[in-house]
Protein backbone atom coordinates (compact mmCIF):
# COMPACT_ATOMS: atom_id res chain seq x y z
CA UNK A 1 0.00 0.00 0.00
CA UNK A 2 0.99 3.60 -0.82
CA UNK A 3 0.67 6.25 1.92
CA UNK A 4 -0.53 9.95 1.20
CA UNK A 5 1.27 13.29 2.42
CA UNK A 6 -2.39 14.89 2.29
CA UNK A 7 -4.30 16.98 4.33
CA UNK A 8 -7.42 17.38 6.41
CA UNK A 9 -9.34 20.51 7.20
CA UNK A 10 -11.54 19.86 10.16
CA UNK A 11 -11.66 23.79 13.87
CA UNK A 12 -10.17 27.01 14.30
CA UNK A 13 -8.43 25.99 17.68
CA UNK A 14 -7.20 22.82 16.30
CA UNK A 15 -3.98 22.53 13.75
CA UNK A 16 -2.68 18.78 11.78
CA UNK A 17 0.70 18.27 11.33
CA UNK A 18 1.23 16.73 8.40
CA UNK A 19 3.81 13.70 7.94
CA UNK A 20 5.18 10.96 5.87
CA UNK A 21 5.09 7.25 7.20
CA UNK A 22 6.12 4.51 4.97
CA UNK A 23 4.56 1.05 4.28
CA UNK A 24 6.64 -1.88 4.08
CA UNK A 25 6.87 -4.06 0.59
CA UNK A 26 6.43 -1.37 -1.77
CA UNK A 27 8.05 -2.98 -4.61
CA UNK A 28 5.93 -6.01 -3.70
CA UNK A 29 2.85 -4.28 -3.65
CA UNK A 30 0.60 -5.02 -6.60
CA UNK A 31 -1.82 -2.20 -8.99
CA UNK A 32 -4.92 -3.68 -6.75
CA UNK A 33 -2.74 -2.48 -3.81
CA UNK A 34 -2.03 1.36 -4.71
CA UNK A 35 -4.63 2.71 -2.60
CA UNK A 36 -3.35 5.75 -0.62
CA UNK A 37 -3.72 5.04 3.14
CA UNK A 38 -3.89 8.14 5.21
CA UNK A 39 -3.78 7.59 9.16
CA UNK A 40 -4.42 10.16 11.73
CA UNK A 41 -3.30 10.03 15.52
CA UNK A 42 -5.62 12.37 18.02
CA UNK A 43 -6.23 12.31 21.31
CA UNK A 44 -9.97 13.09 21.15
CA UNK A 45 -12.42 11.29 23.42
CA UNK A 46 -16.48 11.41 23.18
CA UNK A 47 -18.36 14.26 21.38
CA UNK A 48 -14.91 15.55 19.96
CA UNK A 49 -14.31 11.94 18.83
CA UNK A 50 -17.20 11.26 17.30
CA UNK A 51 -17.12 14.71 15.15
CA UNK A 52 -13.83 13.13 14.25
CA UNK A 53 -14.70 10.51 13.13
CA UNK A 54 -18.06 11.95 11.19
CA UNK A 55 -16.19 14.04 9.42
CA UNK A 56 -13.69 10.97 8.08
CA UNK A 57 -16.69 8.97 7.29
CA UNK A 58 -17.72 11.42 4.99
CA UNK A 59 -14.59 11.97 3.38
CA UNK A 60 -14.19 8.00 2.77
CA UNK A 61 -17.68 7.78 1.33
CA UNK A 62 -16.35 10.24 -1.22
CA UNK A 63 -12.84 9.68 -1.87
CA UNK A 64 -12.51 5.48 -1.09
CA UNK A 65 -11.30 3.39 -2.49
CA UNK A 66 -8.88 5.38 -3.78
CA UNK A 67 -7.71 7.34 -0.67
CA UNK A 68 -8.93 5.78 2.95
CA UNK A 69 -8.22 7.93 5.63
CA UNK A 70 -8.05 5.60 9.42
CA UNK A 71 -8.16 7.48 12.70
CA UNK A 72 -6.03 6.19 15.65
CA UNK A 73 -7.03 7.57 18.97
CA UNK A 74 -3.96 7.59 21.19
CA UNK A 75 -2.42 9.11 24.31
CA UNK A 76 0.82 11.16 24.68
CA UNK A 77 1.16 11.01 20.83
CA UNK A 78 4.46 13.29 20.81
CA UNK A 79 5.86 10.43 23.39
CA UNK A 80 5.15 7.58 21.12
CA UNK A 81 6.48 9.49 18.01
CA UNK A 82 9.45 10.10 19.80
CA UNK A 83 9.86 6.47 19.94
CA UNK A 84 8.48 4.87 16.87
CA UNK A 85 10.63 4.72 13.81
CA UNK A 86 9.70 7.02 10.87
CA UNK A 87 7.98 4.00 9.16
CA UNK A 88 5.71 3.29 12.02
CA UNK A 89 4.43 7.29 12.36
CA UNK A 90 1.20 8.73 11.06
CA UNK A 91 0.41 10.74 8.19
CA UNK A 92 -1.43 13.40 10.09
CA UNK A 93 -1.52 14.29 14.25
CA UNK A 94 -4.29 16.88 15.20
CA UNK A 95 -2.69 19.35 18.15
CA UNK A 96 -3.46 22.42 20.04
CA UNK A 97 -1.96 25.88 19.10
CA UNK A 98 -0.10 25.56 22.70
CA UNK A 99 1.54 21.99 21.71
CA UNK A 100 2.83 23.16 18.39
CA UNK A 101 5.67 24.52 20.02
CA UNK A 102 6.94 21.17 21.44
CA UNK A 103 6.29 19.53 18.11
CA UNK A 104 8.56 22.22 16.43
CA UNK A 105 11.11 21.33 18.49
CA UNK A 106 11.27 17.85 18.54
CA UNK A 107 11.99 18.06 14.95
CA UNK A 108 8.16 17.13 13.81
CA UNK A 109 6.62 20.31 12.08
CA UNK A 110 7.94 21.22 8.71
CA UNK A 111 7.16 24.25 6.20
CA UNK A 112 3.78 24.72 4.76
CA UNK A 113 5.09 24.88 1.06
CA UNK A 114 3.40 26.95 -1.88
CA UNK A 115 0.91 24.08 -2.36
CA UNK A 116 -1.04 26.03 0.32
CA UNK A 117 -2.36 29.32 -0.37
CA UNK A 118 -2.16 30.74 2.16
CA UNK A 119 -3.95 33.96 1.60
CA UNK A 120 -7.37 31.62 2.23
CA UNK A 121 -6.12 31.37 5.50
CA UNK A 122 -8.03 34.17 7.93
CA UNK A 123 -4.75 35.93 10.29
CA UNK A 124 -6.02 34.71 13.35
CA UNK A 125 -5.58 31.05 11.98
CA UNK A 126 -2.27 31.54 10.33
CA UNK A 127 -0.29 33.07 13.87
CA UNK A 128 -1.79 30.46 15.51
CA UNK A 129 0.35 27.79 13.66
CA UNK A 130 3.21 29.59 12.86
CA UNK A 131 6.51 29.35 14.30
CA UNK A 132 9.58 31.79 13.87
CA UNK A 133 7.45 33.50 11.11
CA UNK A 134 6.75 30.21 9.07
CA UNK A 135 3.24 28.11 9.27
CA UNK A 136 4.12 24.93 10.83
CA UNK A 137 0.60 23.11 10.52
CA UNK A 138 -2.91 23.52 9.22
CA UNK A 139 -5.58 24.64 10.63
CA UNK A 140 -8.67 22.11 10.96
CA UNK A 141 -11.96 23.73 10.04
CA UNK A 142 -15.13 21.03 10.63
CA UNK A 143 -17.24 23.14 8.59
CA UNK A 144 -16.80 26.83 6.55
CA UNK A 145 -19.59 29.06 5.57
CA UNK A 146 -20.81 29.34 2.30
CA UNK A 147 -22.72 31.78 0.15
CA UNK A 148 -25.30 29.74 -2.41
CA UNK A 149 -26.79 31.65 -4.66
CA UNK A 150 -28.77 30.90 -7.30
CA UNK A 151 -26.90 31.46 -10.40
CA UNK A 152 -29.41 33.06 -12.99
CA UNK A 153 -31.62 35.07 -10.28
CA UNK A 154 -28.20 36.95 -8.95
CA UNK A 155 -26.94 37.18 -12.57
CA UNK A 156 -30.27 38.81 -13.62
CA UNK A 157 -29.34 40.82 -11.11
CA UNK A 158 -26.09 41.39 -12.16
CA UNK A 159 -24.62 40.57 -8.99
CA UNK A 160 -21.02 38.63 -9.26
CA UNK A 161 -20.85 36.97 -5.81
CA UNK A 162 -16.78 36.22 -6.98
CA UNK A 163 -15.81 39.80 -7.48
CA UNK A 164 -19.07 41.59 -5.85
CA UNK A 165 -18.65 44.04 -3.10
CA UNK A 166 -20.17 44.21 0.34
CA UNK A 167 -22.87 47.11 -1.39
CA UNK A 168 -23.16 44.79 -4.44
CA UNK A 169 -24.29 42.09 -2.02
CA UNK A 170 -26.38 44.18 0.10
CA UNK A 171 -28.34 45.74 -3.17
CA UNK A 172 -28.42 42.27 -4.95
CA UNK A 173 -30.14 40.55 -1.79
CA UNK A 174 -32.72 43.89 -1.89
CA UNK A 175 -33.47 43.43 -5.27
CA UNK A 176 -34.28 39.67 -5.11
CA UNK A 177 -36.62 40.35 -2.24
CA UNK A 178 -40.38 40.64 -3.01
CA UNK A 179 -42.47 40.56 -0.09
CA UNK A 180 -45.70 40.19 -1.51
CA UNK A 181 -44.08 37.11 -3.34
CA UNK A 182 -42.81 35.70 -0.38
CA UNK A 183 -39.27 36.09 -2.17
CA UNK A 184 -36.27 37.34 0.06
CA UNK A 185 -32.86 38.03 -0.93
CA UNK A 186 -30.90 36.10 1.77
CA UNK A 187 -31.17 33.51 4.59
CA UNK A 188 -29.04 33.56 7.04
CA UNK A 189 -28.23 31.25 10.33
CA UNK A 190 -28.86 32.82 13.69
CA UNK A 191 -25.25 31.88 15.11
CA UNK A 192 -22.57 33.75 16.06
CA UNK A 193 -20.12 31.56 14.40
CA UNK A 194 -21.64 33.17 10.89
CA UNK A 195 -21.06 37.10 11.54
CA UNK A 196 -17.75 36.00 12.83
CA UNK A 197 -17.26 34.93 9.48
CA UNK A 198 -19.37 37.31 7.77
CA UNK A 199 -17.05 40.35 9.47
CA UNK A 200 -13.90 38.38 8.50
CA UNK A 201 -15.10 38.33 5.38
CA UNK A 202 -15.41 41.53 5.30
CA UNK A 203 -11.66 42.02 5.53
CA UNK A 204 -11.50 43.15 9.56
CA UNK A 205 -8.29 43.23 11.51
CA UNK A 206 -8.70 39.82 13.24
CA UNK A 207 -5.29 39.38 15.02
CA UNK A 208 -4.42 42.24 17.47
CA UNK A 209 -1.68 40.82 19.28
CA UNK A 210 -1.10 41.25 22.20
CA UNK A 211 -4.42 41.77 23.20
CA UNK A 212 -6.26 39.12 20.81
CA UNK A 213 -9.02 39.17 18.33
CA UNK A 214 -10.94 42.24 17.28
CA UNK A 215 -13.49 43.08 15.04
CA UNK A 216 -13.84 46.95 16.17
CA UNK A 217 -11.88 48.72 12.99
CA UNK A 218 -13.46 50.26 10.61
CA UNK A 219 -13.92 47.07 8.19
CA UNK A 220 -15.42 45.22 11.19
CA UNK A 221 -18.00 48.41 11.87
CA UNK A 222 -18.59 49.43 8.10
CA UNK A 223 -19.46 45.31 7.28
CA UNK A 224 -21.64 45.32 10.85
CA UNK A 225 -23.20 48.22 9.20
CA UNK A 226 -24.48 46.55 5.97
CA UNK A 227 -25.79 43.28 7.43
CA UNK A 228 -27.90 45.32 10.34
CA UNK A 229 -29.39 47.58 7.31
CA UNK A 230 -29.63 44.78 5.13
CA UNK A 231 -31.94 43.23 7.81
CA UNK A 232 -33.13 46.08 8.82
CA UNK A 233 -34.64 47.03 5.69
CA UNK A 234 -36.25 43.10 5.17
CA UNK A 235 -33.79 42.11 2.49
CA UNK A 236 -33.15 38.66 4.50
CA UNK A 237 -34.12 36.63 7.07
CA UNK A 238 -32.67 34.96 10.31
CA UNK A 239 -33.34 31.57 11.64
CA UNK A 240 -32.25 28.48 13.37
CA UNK A 241 -33.79 26.46 11.10
CA UNK A 242 -31.37 25.78 8.00
CA UNK A 243 -33.66 23.20 6.32
CA UNK A 244 -36.33 25.64 5.90
CA UNK A 245 -34.07 28.39 4.26
CA UNK A 246 -32.39 25.17 2.00
CA UNK A 247 -36.17 24.65 1.01
CA UNK A 248 -37.06 28.16 0.34
CA UNK A 249 -33.76 28.04 -1.98
CA UNK A 250 -35.30 25.26 -3.72
CA UNK A 251 -38.58 26.26 -4.18
CA UNK A 252 -36.80 29.41 -5.79
CA UNK A 253 -38.33 32.07 -3.25
CA UNK A 254 -34.62 32.81 -2.11
CA UNK A 255 -32.23 33.67 -3.48
CA UNK A 256 -29.13 33.44 -1.81
CA UNK A 257 -28.44 31.29 1.50
CA UNK A 258 -25.32 31.06 3.69
CA UNK A 259 -24.73 27.84 5.00
CA UNK A 260 -21.89 25.33 6.28
CA UNK A 261 -20.34 23.64 3.55
CA UNK A 262 -20.96 20.29 4.87
CA UNK A 263 -24.61 21.04 3.73
CA UNK A 264 -23.84 21.03 -0.44
CA UNK A 265 -25.29 17.77 -0.85
CA UNK A 266 -28.57 18.73 0.94
CA UNK A 267 -28.56 22.03 -0.91
CA UNK A 268 -28.06 20.47 -4.15
CA UNK A 269 -30.51 17.87 -3.84
CA UNK A 270 -33.13 20.27 -2.56
CA UNK A 271 -32.52 22.51 -5.94
CA UNK A 272 -32.39 19.59 -8.20
CA UNK A 273 -36.34 17.65 -6.95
Amino acid sequence: MKKLRSLLLVLVGLSVLVGGSGCANHSTASAAEEAQIIVLWHGFTGVQAEALQNVVDQFNATHAPAVTVITEYQQDILTKLSQATPEHRPDLVVVWPDELAAYHEAGFTFTVGSWLDQADLLPMAAALYTQNGQLQALPLGLATYLLYYNAKWVGDLDYDPTVGSWEDFQQAACAATEPESHRVGVGIPLRASVYLSLLAAGGTNLYAAPQGFSFGDVSGIATAGKINSLLQNGCGVLGEDEEANIRRMGRNSMAMLIAQSLRLPDVEWTVLN
